[in-house]
Protein backbone atom coordinates (compact mmCIF):
# COMPACT_ATOMS: atom_id res chain seq x y z
CA UNK A 1 0.00 0.00 0.00
CA UNK A 2 1.45 3.38 -0.99
CA UNK A 3 1.80 6.16 1.63
CA UNK A 4 -1.26 8.07 0.40
CA UNK A 5 -3.50 4.99 0.45
CA UNK A 6 -2.13 4.01 3.85
CA UNK A 7 -2.92 7.46 5.26
CA UNK A 8 -6.47 7.33 3.86
CA UNK A 9 -6.98 3.89 5.33
CA UNK A 10 -5.91 5.13 8.77
CA UNK A 11 -8.24 8.10 8.40
CA UNK A 12 -11.19 5.90 7.51
CA UNK A 13 -10.45 3.51 10.38
CA UNK A 14 -10.29 6.44 12.81
CA UNK A 15 -13.59 7.75 11.49
CA UNK A 16 -15.29 4.37 11.83
CA UNK A 17 -14.10 4.04 15.44
CA UNK A 18 -15.27 7.54 16.40
CA UNK A 19 -18.60 7.24 14.61
CA UNK A 20 -19.38 3.89 16.22
CA UNK A 21 -18.60 5.38 19.63
CA UNK A 22 -20.91 8.34 19.01
CA UNK A 23 -23.67 6.09 17.70
CA UNK A 24 -23.39 3.80 20.73
CA UNK A 25 -23.75 6.70 23.16
CA UNK A 26 -26.54 8.30 21.16
CA UNK A 27 -28.68 5.18 20.69
CA UNK A 28 -30.46 2.51 22.68
CA UNK A 29 -27.40 0.35 23.35
CA UNK A 30 -26.07 2.75 26.00
CA UNK A 31 -29.48 3.36 27.61
CA UNK A 32 -28.83 1.18 30.65
CA UNK A 33 -25.47 2.73 31.43
CA UNK A 34 -26.76 6.27 30.94
CA UNK A 35 -29.70 5.58 33.22
CA UNK A 36 -27.40 4.19 35.89
CA UNK A 37 -25.07 7.19 35.67
CA UNK A 38 -28.07 9.54 35.77
CA UNK A 39 -28.99 8.18 39.21
CA UNK A 40 -25.83 9.79 40.58
CA UNK A 41 -27.27 13.28 40.09
CA UNK A 42 -26.61 15.87 37.42
CA UNK A 43 -23.33 17.27 38.77
CA UNK A 44 -21.66 13.91 39.33
CA UNK A 45 -23.03 12.46 36.11
CA UNK A 46 -21.28 15.21 34.14
CA UNK A 47 -18.00 13.89 35.53
CA UNK A 48 -18.83 10.22 35.14
CA UNK A 49 -20.00 10.34 31.52
CA UNK A 50 -16.64 11.41 30.04
CA UNK A 51 -14.81 8.97 32.31
CA UNK A 52 -16.98 6.20 30.85
CA UNK A 53 -16.08 7.22 27.30
CA UNK A 54 -18.92 9.52 26.27
CA UNK A 55 -17.60 11.77 23.46
CA UNK A 56 -17.15 15.47 24.04
CA UNK A 57 -19.67 17.83 22.54
CA UNK A 58 -23.17 17.27 21.27
CA UNK A 59 -23.93 13.89 19.74
CA UNK A 60 -26.39 14.39 16.87
CA UNK A 61 -24.73 16.84 14.48
CA UNK A 62 -21.14 15.50 14.73
CA UNK A 63 -22.39 12.04 13.83
CA UNK A 64 -24.16 13.52 10.82
CA UNK A 65 -20.85 15.02 9.66
CA UNK A 66 -19.17 11.65 10.14
CA UNK A 67 -21.35 10.21 7.38
CA UNK A 68 -20.63 12.87 4.74
CA UNK A 69 -18.35 10.36 3.04
CA UNK A 70 -21.49 8.49 1.96
CA UNK A 71 -21.68 11.13 -0.78
CA UNK A 72 -18.62 9.59 -2.43
CA UNK A 73 -19.09 7.14 -5.36
CA UNK A 74 -20.91 4.00 -4.27
CA UNK A 75 -18.04 1.67 -5.14
CA UNK A 76 -15.71 3.39 -2.66
CA UNK A 77 -18.11 3.24 0.26
CA UNK A 78 -19.71 -0.18 -0.08
CA UNK A 79 -17.00 -1.84 2.06
CA UNK A 80 -18.05 0.49 4.92
CA UNK A 81 -21.78 -0.18 4.78
CA UNK A 82 -21.83 -3.06 7.28
CA UNK A 83 -20.56 -1.01 10.21
CA UNK A 84 -22.63 2.01 9.19
CA UNK A 85 -25.84 -0.01 9.14
CA UNK A 86 -24.93 -1.54 12.51
CA UNK A 87 -24.47 1.95 13.93
CA UNK A 88 -27.83 3.06 12.53
CA UNK A 89 -29.56 -0.04 13.88
CA UNK A 90 -29.09 1.34 17.40
CA UNK A 91 -30.49 4.71 16.36
CA UNK A 92 -33.51 3.95 14.18
CA UNK A 93 -35.97 1.10 14.66
CA UNK A 94 -37.70 -0.78 11.85
CA UNK A 95 -40.60 1.70 11.95
CA UNK A 96 -38.17 4.50 11.22
CA UNK A 97 -38.51 6.03 14.67
CA UNK A 98 -35.48 7.56 16.35
CA UNK A 99 -34.55 5.79 19.56
CA UNK A 100 -34.70 7.39 23.01
CA UNK A 101 -34.43 11.07 22.10
CA UNK A 102 -36.97 13.49 20.67
CA UNK A 103 -36.64 14.66 17.09
CA UNK A 104 -34.60 17.85 16.73
CA UNK A 105 -33.31 19.78 13.74
CA UNK A 106 -29.72 18.82 14.58
CA UNK A 107 -30.67 15.31 13.40
CA UNK A 108 -30.76 16.65 9.85
CA UNK A 109 -27.28 15.36 9.03
CA UNK A 110 -28.22 11.87 10.19
CA UNK A 111 -31.40 11.97 8.13
CA UNK A 112 -29.37 13.14 5.13
CA UNK A 113 -27.13 10.09 5.57
CA UNK A 114 -30.13 7.82 6.13
CA UNK A 115 -31.55 8.85 2.76
CA UNK A 116 -28.27 7.93 1.10
CA UNK A 117 -28.45 4.51 2.79
CA UNK A 118 -31.99 4.18 1.48
CA UNK A 119 -30.71 4.82 -2.04
CA UNK A 120 -27.90 2.30 -1.61
CA UNK A 121 -29.69 -0.42 0.34
CA UNK A 122 -33.41 0.15 -0.16
CA UNK A 123 -34.39 -0.33 3.49
CA UNK A 124 -37.66 1.62 3.95
CA UNK A 125 -36.93 2.45 7.60
CA UNK A 126 -34.43 5.09 6.48
CA UNK A 127 -37.03 6.81 4.31
CA UNK A 128 -39.60 6.60 7.13
CA UNK A 129 -37.16 8.26 9.54
CA UNK A 130 -36.53 11.05 7.04
CA UNK A 131 -40.25 11.66 6.56
CA UNK A 132 -40.86 11.72 10.33
CA UNK A 133 -38.14 14.32 10.86
CA UNK A 134 -39.27 16.40 7.88
CA UNK A 135 -42.81 16.39 9.22
CA UNK A 136 -41.57 17.80 12.52
CA UNK A 137 -39.48 20.44 10.74
CA UNK A 138 -42.38 21.61 8.58
CA UNK A 139 -44.54 21.96 11.70
CA UNK A 140 -42.09 24.24 13.46
CA UNK A 141 -42.84 27.91 13.84
CA UNK A 142 -41.06 29.91 11.13
CA UNK A 143 -41.17 27.22 8.46
CA UNK A 144 -43.38 29.35 6.16
CA UNK A 145 -40.90 32.23 6.23
CA UNK A 146 -37.70 30.16 6.36
CA UNK A 147 -36.97 31.31 9.91
CA UNK A 148 -36.93 28.04 11.84
CA UNK A 149 -35.29 28.65 15.21
CA UNK A 150 -32.70 26.25 16.53
CA UNK A 151 -34.69 25.61 19.72
CA UNK A 152 -38.46 25.32 19.99
CA UNK A 153 -40.02 28.25 21.81
CA UNK A 154 -37.13 30.59 21.04
CA UNK A 155 -36.54 33.06 18.23
CA UNK A 156 -32.83 32.68 17.41
CA UNK A 157 -32.21 31.38 13.89
CA UNK A 158 -28.71 29.88 13.85
CA UNK A 159 -26.40 29.56 10.88
CA UNK A 160 -25.72 25.96 11.95
CA UNK A 161 -29.29 25.12 10.92
CA UNK A 162 -28.45 25.70 7.26
CA UNK A 163 -26.04 22.77 7.29
CA UNK A 164 -28.35 20.62 9.40
CA UNK A 165 -31.64 20.72 7.53
CA UNK A 166 -31.27 22.27 4.06
CA UNK A 167 -29.32 19.45 2.34
CA UNK A 168 -31.54 16.87 4.03
CA UNK A 169 -34.76 18.52 2.88
CA UNK A 170 -33.44 18.95 -0.66
CA UNK A 171 -32.45 15.27 -0.85
CA UNK A 172 -35.82 14.17 0.50
CA UNK A 173 -37.49 16.36 -2.11
CA UNK A 174 -35.51 14.70 -4.89
CA UNK A 175 -36.19 11.17 -3.65
CA UNK A 176 -39.87 11.66 -2.79
CA UNK A 177 -40.73 14.00 -5.65
CA UNK A 178 -42.33 16.43 -3.19
CA UNK A 179 -41.17 20.00 -3.94
CA UNK A 180 -42.30 21.41 -0.60
CA UNK A 181 -39.18 20.07 1.10
CA UNK A 182 -36.82 21.76 -1.36
CA UNK A 183 -38.91 24.92 -1.06
CA UNK A 184 -38.33 25.06 2.69
CA UNK A 185 -34.61 24.41 2.22
CA UNK A 186 -34.30 27.38 -0.13
CA UNK A 187 -36.45 29.63 2.08
CA UNK A 188 -34.23 28.89 5.09
CA UNK A 189 -31.08 29.71 3.12
CA UNK A 190 -32.50 32.88 1.60
CA UNK A 191 -33.85 34.16 4.92
CA UNK A 192 -30.46 33.79 6.55
CA UNK A 193 -28.68 35.48 3.67
CA UNK A 194 -31.14 38.36 3.94
CA UNK A 195 -31.10 38.83 7.71
CA UNK A 196 -27.88 37.20 8.90
CA UNK A 197 -25.53 39.05 6.51
CA UNK A 198 -25.19 42.82 6.55
CA UNK A 199 -25.06 43.11 2.76
CA UNK A 200 -21.70 44.88 2.73
CA UNK A 201 -19.67 41.86 1.63
CA UNK A 202 -18.81 40.84 5.18
CA UNK A 203 -19.01 37.44 6.78
CA UNK A 204 -22.38 36.36 8.21
CA UNK A 205 -23.30 36.54 11.88
CA UNK A 206 -23.82 33.45 13.99
CA UNK A 207 -27.58 34.05 14.15
CA UNK A 208 -30.41 36.52 13.82
CA UNK A 209 -33.59 37.03 15.80
CA UNK A 210 -36.73 36.02 13.92
CA UNK A 211 -38.77 38.78 15.60
CA UNK A 212 -36.44 41.79 15.64
CA UNK A 213 -34.37 40.58 12.63
CA UNK A 214 -31.25 41.81 14.43
CA UNK A 215 -28.02 39.89 13.90
CA UNK A 216 -26.69 38.08 16.96
CA UNK A 217 -23.31 36.67 17.90
CA UNK A 218 -19.93 36.99 16.29
CA UNK A 219 -19.77 38.07 12.67
CA UNK A 220 -17.24 35.79 11.01
CA UNK A 221 -17.26 32.77 13.32
CA UNK A 222 -15.31 30.39 11.11
CA UNK A 223 -17.20 27.14 11.56
CA UNK A 224 -20.50 29.01 11.29
CA UNK A 225 -19.52 30.51 7.95
CA UNK A 226 -18.53 27.03 6.81
CA UNK A 227 -21.98 25.78 7.86
CA UNK A 228 -23.42 28.29 5.40
CA UNK A 229 -21.17 27.00 2.61
CA UNK A 230 -22.11 23.40 3.46
CA UNK A 231 -25.82 24.21 3.39
CA UNK A 232 -25.52 25.84 -0.02
CA UNK A 233 -23.25 23.15 -1.48
CA UNK A 234 -25.15 20.03 -0.55
CA UNK A 235 -28.53 21.62 -1.23
CA UNK A 236 -27.31 22.59 -4.71
CA UNK A 237 -26.16 19.03 -5.45
CA UNK A 238 -29.66 17.69 -4.75
CA UNK A 239 -31.54 20.28 -6.80
CA UNK A 240 -32.93 19.46 -10.25
CA UNK A 241 -32.28 21.96 -13.05
CA UNK A 242 -34.31 25.12 -12.63
CA UNK A 243 -34.39 28.50 -10.94
CA UNK A 244 -33.31 27.32 -7.51
CA UNK A 245 -30.37 25.41 -8.91
CA UNK A 246 -29.01 28.44 -10.79
CA UNK A 247 -29.38 30.66 -7.74
CA UNK A 248 -27.61 28.12 -5.53
CA UNK A 249 -24.88 27.68 -8.12
CA UNK A 250 -24.20 31.41 -8.04
CA UNK A 251 -24.21 31.45 -4.23
CA UNK A 252 -21.83 28.51 -4.00
CA UNK A 253 -19.39 30.15 -6.39
CA UNK A 254 -19.56 33.51 -4.61
CA UNK A 255 -19.01 32.11 -1.11
CA UNK A 256 -16.32 29.64 -2.18
CA UNK A 257 -14.53 32.51 -3.92
CA UNK A 258 -14.71 34.49 -0.67
CA UNK A 259 -13.11 31.57 1.18
CA UNK A 260 -10.48 31.18 -1.54
CA UNK A 261 -9.52 34.85 -1.33
CA UNK A 262 -9.04 34.64 2.45
CA UNK A 263 -7.25 31.27 2.69
CA UNK A 264 -4.08 31.58 4.76
CA UNK A 265 -0.64 30.64 3.40
CA UNK A 266 -0.74 27.49 5.56
CA UNK A 267 -3.97 26.41 3.84
CA UNK A 268 -6.19 26.95 6.89
CA UNK A 269 -8.72 29.55 7.94
CA UNK A 270 -8.80 30.98 11.43
CA UNK A 271 -11.58 30.27 13.91
CA UNK A 272 -12.52 33.97 13.51
CA UNK A 273 -12.50 34.97 9.86
CA UNK A 274 -12.47 38.71 10.53
CA UNK A 275 -9.02 38.13 12.06
CA UNK A 276 -7.07 35.84 9.65
CA UNK A 277 -4.04 35.76 11.96
CA UNK A 278 -6.08 34.23 14.80
CA UNK A 279 -5.75 30.57 15.73
CA UNK A 280 -6.16 28.24 12.73
CA UNK A 281 -9.15 25.94 13.01
CA UNK A 282 -9.12 22.63 11.16
CA UNK A 283 -12.88 22.26 11.57
CA UNK A 284 -13.33 25.29 9.29
CA UNK A 285 -10.73 23.97 6.85
CA UNK A 286 -12.36 20.52 6.86
CA UNK A 287 -15.81 21.81 5.92
CA UNK A 288 -14.49 24.12 3.19
CA UNK A 289 -12.31 21.25 1.90
CA UNK A 290 -15.35 18.98 1.67
CA UNK A 291 -17.49 21.60 -0.10
CA UNK A 292 -14.78 22.47 -2.63
CA UNK A 293 -14.07 18.78 -3.28
CA UNK A 294 -17.72 17.93 -3.82
CA UNK A 295 -18.34 20.87 -6.13
CA UNK A 296 -15.16 20.25 -8.11
CA UNK A 297 -16.03 16.58 -8.51
CA UNK A 298 -19.56 17.26 -9.74
CA UNK A 299 -21.15 18.43 -12.96
CA UNK A 300 -20.04 22.02 -12.52
CA UNK A 301 -16.97 22.89 -14.61
CA UNK A 302 -16.84 26.39 -13.12
CA UNK A 303 -15.54 24.94 -9.85
CA UNK A 304 -12.42 23.41 -11.41
CA UNK A 305 -10.73 26.78 -10.79
CA UNK A 306 -10.60 26.01 -7.07
CA UNK A 307 -7.75 23.54 -7.48
CA UNK A 308 -5.33 25.80 -5.54
CA UNK A 309 -7.81 26.04 -2.64
CA UNK A 310 -8.12 22.25 -2.56
CA UNK A 311 -4.34 21.85 -2.62
CA UNK A 312 -4.02 24.25 0.28
CA UNK A 313 -6.66 22.39 2.29
CA UNK A 314 -4.97 19.08 1.57
CA UNK A 315 -1.64 20.41 2.76
CA UNK A 316 -3.19 21.99 5.86
CA UNK A 317 -4.97 18.87 7.09
CA UNK A 318 -1.89 16.73 6.49
CA UNK A 319 0.09 19.07 8.75
CA UNK A 320 -2.36 18.64 11.64
CA UNK A 321 -3.12 14.94 11.12
CA UNK A 322 -1.98 12.47 13.76
CA UNK A 323 -0.43 9.10 13.05
CA UNK A 324 -3.78 7.53 13.98
CA UNK A 325 -5.53 9.38 11.16
CA UNK A 326 -7.29 11.82 13.49
CA UNK A 327 -7.37 15.50 12.52
CA UNK A 328 -6.05 17.80 15.23
CA UNK A 329 -6.32 21.56 15.77
CA UNK A 330 -10.14 21.67 15.66
CA UNK A 331 -11.92 24.16 17.90
CA UNK A 332 -14.32 22.77 20.47
CA UNK A 333 -18.09 22.89 20.48
CA UNK A 334 -19.65 26.33 20.93
CA UNK A 335 -21.55 26.68 24.19
CA UNK A 336 -24.08 29.02 22.59
CA UNK A 337 -24.38 32.12 20.45
CA UNK A 338 -21.25 34.16 21.05
CA UNK A 339 -19.77 31.52 23.38
CA UNK A 340 -16.90 29.95 21.46
CA UNK A 341 -14.49 27.30 22.65
CA UNK A 342 -10.85 28.23 21.92
CA UNK A 343 -9.48 24.87 23.06
CA UNK A 344 -8.46 22.65 20.16
CA UNK A 345 -8.34 18.87 19.88
CA UNK A 346 -9.16 16.04 17.49
CA UNK A 347 -12.90 16.21 16.92
CA UNK A 348 -15.32 14.29 14.73
CA UNK A 349 -16.48 17.56 13.14
CA UNK A 350 -13.06 17.86 11.50
CA UNK A 351 -12.40 14.16 10.87
CA UNK A 352 -15.74 13.52 9.13
CA UNK A 353 -15.55 16.24 6.45
CA UNK A 354 -11.85 15.57 5.80
CA UNK A 355 -12.48 11.86 5.23
CA UNK A 356 -15.28 12.72 2.81
CA UNK A 357 -13.17 15.33 1.01
CA UNK A 358 -10.31 12.88 0.46
CA UNK A 359 -12.71 10.43 -1.20
CA UNK A 360 -14.36 13.15 -3.29
CA UNK A 361 -11.47 15.40 -4.33
CA UNK A 362 -10.62 15.13 -8.06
Amino acid sequence: MNPVSNAMSRRQNALAADARRYAWWLGRRSAGLRKLIGLSGWRLSQRLLPLCGRPAGALNWPLGLAFLFLNAPAASIRPQLAWIEHAFSGLIDEQGEFQLKSLHIDLGGLAYAALRLYELQGNPKYLKFAHLLAQQIHMQQGAESGMIAYTRGRTEVLIDTLGFICPFLARLSRISGDPQHAGLAVRQLEAFLQHGVDGAGNWPAHAFDAHSLKRIGLQGWGRGCAWLLLGITDTLIEMPPGTHRQRLLELADAWLEKFASTQRPDGHWSWYLEMPSAMPDSSVTALVYYCAARLSNGDFPEFKKYGPLLAGCRRAVQEVSLSSGQVGQASGEAAGIGLYNPRTASHLWALGPVTAAELLAP
